[in-house]
């Protein structure tokens, strides 16, 4: 073979390969976008709904008198109520503190309600205090949720209570967790849920009334957290499939090899 042969023949050799190393470089970034493309994804959770909530009452009989007060917002919320006349009182305390994280992953707060009373035969009183945190949210994937409740509580007008169900609410709704009662207790919960809407409610309540004095309180602490449920084995992107399945790739870096 003359000089200008060989070297003419050892320039094309040369050059398929050039050609079948950038086929090779395009297919693996196309690939890299491909992956891209079927990883990415908006945040699974999605805030539907947020209510924060308290109110409070005080009423007098003989004469009958009543007072009320309701506050709604963010961050710090109070209301109060009290009423006196002729020996006898009511009063009553709810408040609130409480907020989402900026991700919109974790619900936390404090909620108490008090109320208290001093009642004579002629004149009765009544007092009451609810303090509600109660959000909605959506998920668009499976998420771990982890809940940390500490409560506390005297007296037996009303209770504390903290649920988490699939809303919206109906007769049949599904409850995932629902605790409540009169006494002081720590309380954590933990699970998976599927894609789909739900709410949490978080409350505390005091509420009663009569001849005497009484008093009565509630207290609940709360935390309720989302977190990415874990995935199960991953499985090939389809342009890996393809070609795995058709030997596409072991083909190019055979012709690259050949060449």
């Amino acid at each position: 073979m003359s000089k200008l042969r060989k070297t003419c023949h050892t320039y094309g050799n040369y050059g398929k390969g050039k050609v079948y190393m950038r086929r090779i470089v395009l297919l693996a970034l196309a690939l890299v976008l491909l992956v891209g493309v079927g990883t990415g994804s908006a945040d699974p959770v999605t805030i539907v709904s947020l209510t924060q909530h308290v109110v409070t009452d005080a009423s007098l009989v003989l004469p009958v008198q009543h007072t009320h007060d309701e506050q709604q917002g963010s961050g710090n919320i109070v209301a109060s109520s009290m009423l006196s006349s002729a020996g006898a009182s009511a009063s009553s305390l709810a408040t609130l503190i409480s907020g989402v994280s900026s991700d919109g992953r974790v619900f936390s707060g404090t909620a108490t309600a008090s109320a208290s009373t001093q009642g004579t035969a002629l004149v009765t009183a009544r007092a009451n205090g609810f303090s509600a945190f109660v959000v909605g949210f959506a998920l668009t994937a499976p998420q771990q949720f982890t809940f940390e409740g500490d409560f506390t509580g005297n007296g037996q007008g009303s209770v504390w209570q903290a649920i988490l169900f699939a809303s919206p609410a109906t007769p049949n709704t599904r409850m995932l967790f629902s605790f409540l009662g009169l006494d002081t207790r720590s309380i954590m919960e933990s699970g998976i849920l599927p894609a789909g809407q739900y709410a949490f409610d978080a409350e505390a309540g005091a509420n009663l009334g009569g001849i005497g004095t009484l008093s009565e309180s509630k207290t609940n602490t709360f935390t309720f957290s989302l977190s990415n449920a874990p995935s199960p084995s991953p499985t090939p992107e389809p342009a890996t499939l393809l070609m795995l399945g058709t030997g596409l790739g072991g083909v190019l870096i055979r012709r690259f090899k050949t060449s």
